[in-house]
């Protein structure tokens, strides 16, 4: 029986970052393991490496991870590598959450997972789509922050919103739409920029 542990992380992969090769590797390794590593790109998307450590698994091995977003970018996917482990009648470890097996599934950990799947999912394509936009750059010393919280109002509602300016007040707007005075001044000013 031997034990398996599976990272995937990005190439020129934020170091400070939890997900970062480094991190993970640090909290999963125990002693003699093997270590697989995906490390993915704009250009290689693929996990080549997790099939072939597919076919290298053995009845009572045992797959360890940091998170279940490194099997796959959702939960099908993530289902569908487990369905791959497990064929094979080898276990799954998660950091985060212990073995996993098909009697202990509860509904705070599927929540938990999801949330963490998301979080990662935002940050892996985050830092795909900027490692795609800097092409020149040293992305080593590009440091990468998480995305924002989304825009509550889209550009339309803002430009309708805006229209109502002729009959209206801001403040007569603002309670009409509840888009807040102060969004209608910066869309307005952005709009009028042009």
């Amino acid at each position: 029986m031997e034990e398996y542990i599976y990272v995937m992380t990005l190439k020129n992969y934020n170091t400070k970052n939890e997900l970062s090769l480094d991190n993970q590797l640090a909290a999963l390794i125990a002693g003699n393991e093997k270590i697989i590593i995906d490390q993915l790109s704009n250009i290689r998307k693929e996990a080549t490496e997790f099939s072939k450590m597919i076919r290298q698994l053995n009845e009572g091995d045992t797959v360890k991870i940091y998170r279940l977003s490194v099997l796959g970018p959702n939960i099908t996917g993530i289902i569908e590598k487990y369905k791959e482990i497990k064929s094979k009648r080898a276990k799954l470890f998660v950091k985060s959450m212990g073995y996993i097996s098909e009697e202990f599934i509860d509904t705070e950990l599927w929540i938990n997972c999801l949330e963490s799947i998301e979080h990662d999912r935002l940050y892996f394509n985050r830092c795909i789509g900027l490692s795609k936009s800097i092409n020149n750059k040293d992305k080593n010393n590009m440091q990468i922050s998480m995305p924002g919280k989304p825009k509550k109002f889209t550009n339309k509602d803002l430009k309708d919103a805006l229209k109502l300016k002729e009959l209206y007040t801001y403040k007569e707007i603002s309670k009409l739409t509840g888009i807040s005075e102060s969004t209608l001044f910066r869309a307005r000013n952005k709009f009028e920029e042009q």
